[in-house]
């Protein structure tokens, strides 16, 4: 297992490693990884793509998946076991925590991760040039504001304020099961 964190400074550590997250392909085996956890990280992930010094046959793959997001989370994929669990929380997209911070590059809600993570299949007008197929485990679950507290006993209600109004919900989590 590891940890991806904003708070580690956009580096993975392990006692015997450090590398940067956003250059890619990263150093560690296919397959080799149990689970991880991507605590306020996604939503810094660069636009751009970056390639690492490692796996240099890996590059022309990596540099043909036209953003970050999807170098990061083809990554992400290639390192997790079959059916391991990323947890990622993330501030809500259509709150002020997301918006307000100039290092966000993503502002982030549930469809994002829905939007073009499933294997590379049709996603509507546009083809994402990606292998990595995730779908959601479980429910996610929100950071309820104090004004929207008393929605938290009507799921329906709950769901209309976040996709209609602002500052409903600060932070989300999901899981993302690696299928």
């Amino acid at each position: 297992d590891f940890c991806l964190s904003r708070g580690l400074g956009d580096v993975y550590k392990r006692q015997d490693m450090t590398f940067d997250l956003f250059a890619y392909p990263w150093p560690l085996e296919d397959n080799s990884a149990g689970g991880a956890v991507l605590a306020h990280l996604v939503e810094h992930i660069p636009h751009e793509i970056k390639l690492s010094k490692h796996a240099p046959e890996r590059h022309a793959a990596i540099a043909q998946l036209q953003d970050g997001w999807y170098a990061f989370f083809s990554e992400l994929y290639r390192v997790l076991e079959p059916g391991a669990l990323a947890h990622i929380i993330s501030p809500y997209g259509w709150s002020d925590g997301a918006i307000t911070d100039p290092t966000h590059t993503r502002y982030l809600t549930i469809n994002t991760f829905t939007h073009s993570m499933n294997g590379n299949e049709d996603s509507g007008t546009f083809r994402y040039n990606t292998a990595c197929k995730f779908e959601i485990a479980g429910n996610p679950k929100y950071s309820v504001t104090q004004l929207f507290t008393h929605l938290l006993s009507d799921h329906e209600e709950l769901m209309r304020a976040i996709q209609t109004r602002l500052n409903v919900v600060y932070d989300f989590y999901l899981a993302l099961r690696k299928v």
